[in-house]
């Protein structure tokens, strides 16, 4: 599925979190969202508070990889549909969510391009606790492309290329504690790729549940949610959009039903 060819369309909302066949059947699989591609050195974020969540550079993180010098070894990305509640805490290491989408390591060593919408494999998981909060990342491998691409577990991405996971460990702990400050603790266990999918599958309800609070502005404590006005209107128009990159027949059903419901509000 290619990156959103609009600003009209969320990547944290409006993309699937759970990869489907065209008979909307669940393939076990994944997406994520793609914002500092392998072997760069900017940093580029999904904005949960600007209107569509449209990914755009940090100055301040692009200023700091750039002193640290040493590329980003991995695809870094988030999931969509997902979120890390503040208010809730989590199990393991009594920390709150960081606000943010799940954070995605793609263990890959093939790069793609800034909002890319990536197909992957959950492997395994490992918590930064940084400024208190447990900010989760999740190791994934891309379906498509590379050597790696078959891997289910770390176990087959250390089969395959013994010392990637101690390699991107390594760059996150040494980017970490460049500037010197001690805010942020790497515990380095990895769980299990059972493990992290149900971690997804949770951050995935709270998605959902912070969906639900958009106000009449379309926002969640202080997260673009959708335009302000018909709710029935906006997502209609979001799923055609979707569809039309997958089963463009199908879509222009779904187009004429969403003018039609819009006619009617």
């Amino acid at each position: 599925m290619p990156a959103a060819p609009t600003s009209d369309i969320s990547l944290w909302h409006d993309v699937d979190l759970h990869a489907r066949t065209w008979l909307d059947e669940d393939t076990g699989l994944f997406h994520y969202i793609n914002e500092i591609p392998l072997g760069t050195l900017d940093k580029h974020e999904v904005q949960p508070g600007e209107p569509y969540n449209r990914i755009v550079e940090d100055p301040v993180g692009s200023a700091r990889l750039r002193a640290f010098g040493r590329p980003v070894p991995f695809n870094y990305g988030c999931f969509p549909q997902t979120y890390r509640d503040p208010e809730e805490i989590d199990e393991l290491h009594g920390a709150p969510g960081d606000d943010d989408p799940l954070d995605v390591l793609d263990v890959s060593g093939h790069s793609v391009g800034v909002g890319a919408i990536v197909e992957c494999r959950i492997l395994g998981a490992v918590c930064l606790v940084d400024e208190g909060e447990a900010d989760w990342k999740v190791f994934v491998v891309n379906t498509k492309a590379g050597p790696l691409s078959h891997a289910k577990s770390i176990e087959d991405v250390e089969d395959v290329a013994p010392g990637r996971i101690q390699e991107m460990l390594g760059w996150m702990e040494d980017f970490k504690h460049s500037t010197g400050k001690d805010t942020a603790t790497l515990h380095y266990k990895v769980h299990d790729a059972e493990w992290a999918k149900a971690l997804v599958e949770r951050d995935h309800a709270s998605w959902r549940r912070l969906v639900t609070e958009a106000d009449a502005d379309g926002k969640a404590r202080g997260h673009w949610i959708r335009p302000a006005g018909s709710v029935g209107a906006h997502w209609g128009k979001q799923f055609a959009k979707l569809l039309s990159a997958r089963i463009p027949k199908v879509a222009e059903v779904v187009n004429r039903t969403a003018s039609q419901r819009v006619l009617v509000e």
